[in-house]
């Protein structure tokens, strides 16, 4: 069993930077991230606690697969940002679903997120507005690497262990297009048949040179048995994309993502409200 140690760094260009090293109680590094199974459930899940109480878990639910962190400081909100990097890469912003409690957040592409982290090495985020007079707490988590137990999480949702399509993630805007693309038009889902008043889904597919939507995997979706993946899966055969720059050049060949938030009429925040107005505004303001 791996046993986290932590340091408080203090710190270093006014953030407070929290550092975790894994170790086992030999001092060696440990064999492999924690696994939980429960077949009642139809679940399988690999965690790694860390004493900065931060925890990275990816699960496998009835055959949805789904990663996050949790014990972040706590901020309210649907969605966060996230700066985060591997080994010695610069920090890059990422999105993220907040949990229900503000301090979890769920990844938007869980699969390459399982990916990198099995490999292990030097993991760290830096998490905006992190404490109570606003600066920002850096996480830097030395993980050890799992070839069984993301290994199994993944296999159990039938997920490839390796993915070539993951090294496309860095040319990926917020907006999930690679720079060189733009949309026509995007697809517009409809609200599944469901018991839950609202959920959200995160698909990704592979742009044809005419601009369609091809190879569509759902990546994450909650809550997992809401039936919000299939129904955004459902609407990608409508998506039109084309060149940025030159649209009557093909396109080639590019990994992209969709993310569609449902919500049930009368269960919308003013949040939720600001985010409809403004992809409306996004949607008149389109190239024609």
């Amino acid at each position: 069993m791996a046993v986290m140690t932590s340091t408080l760094a203090g710190m270093t260009g006014a953030s407070l930077i929290l550092i975790s090293s894994a170790a086992s109680t030999q001092d060696i590094a440990p064999a492999d991230w924690e696994t939980h199974r429960d077949e009642r459930r139809d679940l399988t899940a690999a965690y790694l606690p860390t004493t900065t109480g931060i925890n990275v878990l990816f699960r496998c639910e009835k055959g949805a697969f789904t990663g996050f962190l949790s014990g972040l400081p706590q901020q309210e909100g649907e969605q966060r940002s996230l700066e985060v990097a591997f080994g010695d890469e610069p920090l890059r912003n990422t999105q993220w679903t907040s949990g229900s409690e503000g301090t979890s957040v769920f990844s938007e592409s869980p699969a390459p997120f399982a990916r990198r982290m099995r490999e292990g090495g030097r993991f760290q985020f830096r998490v905006p507005n992190g404490t109570e007079d606003g600066r920002p707490v850096r996480y830097v988590i030395d993980l050890p690497p799992s070839n069984v137990a993301i290994d199994q999480a993944l296999q159990a949702c039938g997920r490839p262990l390796v993915d070539p399509r993951d090294a496309e993630l860095d040319a990926v805007g917020e907006n999930g297009l690679p720079t060189a693309l733009e949309w026509v038009q995007q697809p517009r889902p409809t609200f599944p048949n469901t018991r839950y008043a609202r959920g959200f889904a995160t698909v990704s597919c592979i742009a044809s040179p005419q601009g369609r939507a091809r190879d569509c995997v759902i990546e994450t979706e909650h809550p997992f048995d809401g039936r919000f993946g299939k129904a955004t899966l459902d609407a990608m055969g409508a998506v039109r994309l084309r060149n940025r720059l030159n649209p009557d050049v093909e396109i080639p060949p590019s990994r992209f993502f969709f993310r569609a938030n449902y919500i049930m009429a009368g269960y919308a925040t003013r949040e939720d409200q600001q985010r409809a107005r403004e992809a409306a505004a996004a949607r008149r303001n389109a190239p024609d």
